[in-house]
């Protein structure tokens, strides 16, 4: 079956041989990919509401992979016990809203190898996540399609690396492979902050001013580490 880009790069990500658990499945088309070329010997598509389940279990079923495929009804990894599967794929989520998926369940996240995350905002919480809980990045990727931008972060448990601010915003190895499209999407990331700023500039509040600070800061530091990797002046 034809996928996405995203899920097809998020597919590429997981090592062969693995027993894999799809938090947030949709529409199954991830699973149902990952049996078909091989990628996994066991997929577990888990989602929290009844109705894309559904949706999931009958692309399954088009795709003759019932017996081999195993659907879920429940929230994150509450529906995994600990060494049931090596590889959890959570994607299409915020990046906070995954961080609290994993940390809901430390029992079950401590018996995983690896992870597999696609947030469609806040990547950086992620990063946050991953060296408070003794999970590094092994590899990172960016791409582009129809017009949106996504971030893949692949973490295995195993010492941390500490970061520096920009890095935990930017990525550190699309950073230091000097990714293509990185530019390009700071660009736009920052776009979307100028227009938070303006809106922040016409209120006097203490948190108003906070966030402004908070904002201003970020973009700074960004913009000094990328002076210094990427011939551009300045975002």
């Amino acid at each position: 079956m034809k996928i996405s880009k995203r899920l097809e790069t998020i597919a590429q990500m997981v090592t062969a041989q693995s027993t894999v658990a799809d938090i947030g499945t949709d529409h199954g088309y991830l699973p149902c990919y990952l049996i078909q070329h091989h990628l996994a010997v066991k997929v577990i598509a888990a989602d929290m509401n009844p109705l894309p389940l559904q949706v999931a279990q009958r692309t399954i079923a088009e795709q003759g992979l019932s017996e081999k495929i195993e659907t879920r009804l429940g929230n994150g990894l509450s529906v995994l016990s600990p060494d049931e599967v090596d590889t959890v794929t959570i994607s299409g989520m915020g990046g906070g809203l995954i961080a609290e998926i994993l940390s809901s369940e430390p029992t079950v996240c401590r018996s995983l190898k690896r992870l597999i995350l696609q947030p469609n905002v806040a990547a950086y919480r992620l990063r946050h996540w991953a060296y408070d809980h003794g999970w590094q990045i092994i590899a990172e990727e960016l791409l582009k399609e129809d017009n949106h931008y996504y971030e893949i972060i692949v973490l295995e448990q195993g010492q941390t690396v500490p970061l520096n601010v920009a890095e935990f915003f930017i990525g550190p190895l699309l950073l230091q492979k000097r990714h293509p499209l990185l530019i390009e999407y700071l660009q736009k990331e920052k776009k979307r902050d100028d227009a938070i700023l303006t809106k922040l500039a016409a209120a006097d509040s203490a948190d108003a001013l906070y966030k402004k600070t908070q904002l201003l800061n970020k973009w700074q530091t960004i913009n000094e580490v990328i002076t210094c990797q990427f011939s551009v002046n300045k975002l």
